[in-house]
């Protein structure tokens, strides 16, 4: 039986294969080092959109700044933020009812109101009860209009129904009962 042998390489082989194993593990830590920095790359270039959209939307906003900034003041003016005045909208439909002759209204007192997503502001609406005795629609639509367009407060219009007086005359006047109410907006307390 023959003994085992160990055979100790050359230094060229040895040297070959230090050169393979180092140029491997070369190889693989490039390849480690490519995949770190691409997957920094794309969190920075990730970054960088974000921070271009906050810019670009902080632009539009300080553009739209302005206009909103006269929007609220008007709303405010109007009595459609801050400190609601009922007295004022009494004061308008009083006005309204010696304008049309047939018109009768309740006001109600204010009530929470949630036609707005909750936030800052607690909303309330005033409810307006409007009875009218008409000669035709259009006077309905006037007495509407007129409401709309006050400067104190925003009148918001529920439903409005109309009825014949007496349905089989052809010119038989009109009864209309709407109701809708001003809407109000002032701040939450924050305690």
């Amino acid at each position: 039986m023959r003994g085992l042998q160990l055979r100790w390489p050359h230094s060229s082989e040895l040297a070959l294969t230090f050169t393979l194993i180092s140029g491997s593990a070369l190889v693989l830590s490039s390849e480690y080092l490519i995949e770190q920095a691409e997957q920094q790359r794309q969190s920075v270039q990730q970054r960088l959109f974000a921070a271009h959209h906050n810019v670009a939307s902080a632009r539009a906003d300080q553009e739209q700044l302005p206009a909103l900034s006269a929007l609220y003041r008007t709303l405010q003016a109007r009595q459609v933020i801050g400190a609601a005045e009922p007295l004022n909208w009494q004061a308008q439909l009083e006005a309204l009812r010696l304008q049309t002759p047939g018109l009768r209204y309740t006001l109600a007192a204010q009530q929470p109101y949630a036609a707005l997503p909750p936030g800052q502001f607690i909303q309330t609406l005033s409810q307006v009860k409007l009875q009218l005795d008409l000669l035709h629609e259009g006077q309905l639509f006037d007495v509407l209009d007129k409401l709309r367009a006050s400067e104190v407060g925003w009148f918001l219009l529920e439903r409005c129904s109309l009825e014949r007086t007496e349905p089989d005359m052809p010119t038989s006047r009109l009864n209309a009962e709407c109701v809708g109410g001003w809407l109000n907006l002032h701040r939450a307390e924050t305690t």
